[in-house]
């Protein structure tokens, strides 16, 4: 990254020192027992930007971005950046910490000329004509950016891994890398309208064009590009990928070249009155274990009524069938693939012989509710318990956060996803009194501290958890015993 005179930012220099230093010192000092610790870490500039803080993985490193005379700079543990008219909040890689982020440089002459590039710290090592989306591998040592590099009409979508370009197609697909961070894969779209599985730059399978009546107008009526928005790719803990992609058939779901499942149609197509009893996927919902290879996706069974239901690697794991799929968020997933929770929608009569919508949260062996709605289901790591936000349906403070069905705390405007230890037995959760003030977090039923803003955790210890907020320009870590 480049680096200013550091006369000029050796303050800001200072601060970044200071903060990495004291979290390092927090993170092995255990508090009194049963009293949290609150560790000052810094004091933001006051031309720091609202929401450009991030922290590190680990919680040890961080970077923000400031406004200047010269244009916004990023400041960063190994320095400060050159100036841009604009940087969008920073992204520190997983384990590595290194500050990567997009900065946008307008037309001197006041044109729509905006150049986005993406800022490493090597340097540039993207440039698009537009706002581009970027991939970070999951150990943090590569990186992928997708977007144009031209403006003009029919240019090609180009991918950008690791500062080279791999793949310049009118339709490209997100890349997703390896959890081992070697392999690199995409969808690409071909000329003769068939599709092309691309790992690490060699085509392994290609999905022919629909052919099936309905598949085919759903295919010639979707915007373009098609592949970006809605074509999903997941590596498996054995190295298999899972694709969700468009064949002959409608939609296939495949891991490698085994075909899980088939479909004429996708949530995103548009299809006719005659083609809409056809059974639908929901491509967003892919959702994978960490380490098993079991995928879990939403889908519509054929017919005219709306009955969806979750399946894992193509069969149901259980016997709910659902009005309505939960696009608020995908199936959560144990480790092992054979736990998991999901928020099923259905009808119900109520006493005005209207029906009403209500919320149950499943899991593999139970089945919680009904709410009026559900949000930030999360599981225990080893998938044994299921924390999750609800709504009574009142309208004043009608959420609370529940463990397993039960509520923990109750009666807020707003709650955030909420977190379990590694066993499932404490709760830290973060939830919002009221509308327009400050949230709250706290720990089973205590509440420890209010914040404007959550920059990093809950992360559990064995023998804490611990946060890192903002309040005002004010950077706290806070360290709750177990």
């Amino acid at each position: 990254m480049p680096v200013t005179p550091p006369i000029v930012w050796r303050g800001l220099a200072r601060a970044v020192v200071a903060l990495a230093a004291t979290a390092a010192v927090a993170a092995g000092c255990a508090p009194e027992s049963g009293r949290p610790r609150k560790t000052h870490l810094a004091v933001l500039p006051a031309a720091a930007r609202p929401g450009g803080i991030a922290f590190s993985e680990a919680g040890d490193a961080w970077a923000f971005v400031v406004a200047t005379d010269e244009g916004d700079r990023v400041v960063g543990p190994r320095g400060t950046g050159a100036p841009h008219d604009r940087c969008g909040r920073p992204q520190l890689a997983p384990g590595e910490s290194r500050v990567l982020y997009w900065a946008r440089d307008d037309d001197d002459a006041g044109g729509d000329a905006s150049v986005f590039r993406l800022v490493t710290e090597d340097g540039i090592g993207a440039e698009f004509v537009g706002p581009a989306e970027l991939v970070l591998s999951p150990r943090g040592s590569r990186w992928a950016a997708l977007g144009r590099q031209s403006r003009a009409p029919g240019a090609p979508l180009v991918l950008i891994v690791d500062g080279a370009e791999h793949a310049a197609r009118v339709d490209l697909s997100f890349p997703v890398f390896s959890a081992d961070d070697r392999y690199v894969a995409y969808l690409a779209a071909r000329d003769d309208g068939r599709v092309a599985l691309v790992v690490d730059g060699i085509e392994r399978h290609l999905y022919e064009a629909p052919a099936a009546p309905c598949a085919r107008a759903a295919w010639q009526a979707a915007s373009r590009p098609d592949l970006v928005a809605h074509h999903p790719l997941r590596f498996l803990s054995d190295g298999s990928l899972v694709v969700v992609t468009r064949d002959a058939e409608g939609w296939g779901v495949y891991r490698d070249e085994e075909r899980l499942a088939s479909y004429p149609l996708s949530e995103t197509d548009r299809a006719s009155d005659a083609c809409r009893p056809g059974a639908w996927i929901v491509p967003s919902s892919l959702a994978t274990a960490a380490g098993a290879p079991y995928a879990f996706w939403w889908e519509r069974l054929a017919g005219t009524a709306p009955h969806w239901r979750v399946v894992r690697n193509g069969t149901p794991p259980d016997d709910v069938i659902c009005h309505d799929a939960w696009r608020a968020q995908p199936p959560e997933v144990a480790p092992d693939g054979r736990r998991y929770a999901y928020a099923c929608a259905v009808r119900m009569p109520s006493s005005d012989a209207e029906e009403l919508r209500r919320v149950f949260v499943v899991t593999a062996g139970a089945r919680y509710g009904p709410y009026a709605d559900v949000w930030g289901i999360a599981l225990a790591p080893d998938g044994s318990r299921v924390a999750y936000g609800a709504h009574d349906g009142s309208r004043d403070r009608p959420w609370s956060i529940h463990v397993d069905g039960a509520p923990r705390v109750a009666g807020y405007a707003a709650v955030w996803r909420p977190r379990l230890d590694a066993t499932g037995t404490h709760l830290a959760w973060q939830a919002q009194p009221d509308p327009e003030g400050p949230g709250v977090l706290g720990l089973d039923a205590r509440r420890i501290t209010r914040f404007d803003e959550i920059l990093w955790g809950p992360e559990f210890t064995p023998d804490h958890v611990a946060w890192i907020i903002r309040r005002g320009r004010k950077l706290t870590r806070i360290q709750v015993p177990l």
